[in-house]
C-alpha cells in the first residue's frame, strides 16, 4: 500500500489590516438585450494593509451581507433585508494587486485573491467594490492564506467556471490542485479576521 503524505504551513499573518474606507457609489453594467445600463449601488471600499517586504504574504477578501427579499406590490418591488440569512457580496474590481493573479473571468466574484509581491507602497492599498442596495451593516473578512491554501483557492475558481457549460463556449475542467502525495485534497492552513463595517464610515486600527 503507498504511503500517502503531504507537507503543509501556517500562515505568518504578518500582513494586517489597518484601516477600512466604505463609502457608497454606483457601478452601470449592460442591461442583456436591451442595449442600457443599469445603475447598481455598491459601498466603494479601500483596505489598508501592512505588510512585511521580507515575508511573501498570500491574501483574500471577501464580504458577508444579510440575503435580500424582493417583494412585489402592483408595479412596485420592495426590497427588504432578512436579517435570519447571510450572503456572500458580489465583488469587482481593478486594483492592479489583484489583477496581476491573472483569473480574469475565472472569478466567482465572492472572494478576491492578492499577493504582497504586487504591492507599491507600504501600507498597501487594496481597492473594490460590493453590490450593496441596502445601506446596513456588512462584515468584511480578511484572510491570510498559506502557499498552499492560496494555490487551492486559485484553482479552486478556474475549476468552477470550466466545470460549466456556456452556450458560446465549450470548456474543459480544470483541475483542482492537490499538495496529497499518491492521494487527492488539500493540506494547508489559513487565518481570517472579521471586521464589520458600517456603510460611509472609516475604521482605523493600531
Amino acid at each position: 500500500m503507498e504511503k500517502v503524505s503531504a507537507t503543509g504551513s501556517i500562515p505568518l499573518n504578518s500582513s494586517v489590516v489597518t484601516e477600512i474606507e466604505s463609502k457608497a457609489g454606483h457601478k452601470t453594467e449592460a442591461v442583456m438585450g436591451t442595449g442600457e445600463e443599469a445603475r447598481i449601488p455598491v459601498q466603494n471600499l479601500k483596505v489598508k494593509i501592512l505588510h512585511n517586504p521580507q515575508e511573501s504574504d498570500y491574501m483574500g477578501l471577501s464580504i458577508v451581507r444579510y440575503a435580500l427579499t424582493y417583494h412585489q406590490v402592483n408595479d412596485s418591488i420592495f426590497v427588504v433585508e432578512n436579517k435570519s440569512k447571510f450572503y456572500y457580496g458580489y465583488l469587482n474590481s481593478d486594483d492592479p494587486a489583484i489583477l496581476s493573479e491573472g483569473l480574469g473571468n475565472f472569478y466567482t466574484y465572492q472572494m478576491l485573491l492578492f499577493r504582497d509581491i504586487n504591492f507599491t507602497e507600504q501600507p498597501a492599498t487594496v481597492r473594490f467594490n460590493v453590490e450593496k442596495e441596502k445601506p446596513s451593516k456588512f462584515w468584511l473578512r480578511f484572510f491570510n492564506f498559506s502557499p498552499e491554501a492560496f494555490q487551492y483557492v486559485k484553482s479552486w475558481f478556474i475549476h468552477e467556471y470550466t466545470q460549466d457549460y456556456d452556450f458560446w463556449e465549450v470548456y474543459e475542467p480544470q483541475p483542482l490542485y492537490s499538495n496529497i502525495e499518491n492521494g487527492y485534497g488539500i493540506f494547508a492552513g489559513y487565518s481570517m479576521q472579521l471586521y464589520e463595517v458600517y456603510p460611509d464610515s472609516t475604521l482605523t486600527f493600531e
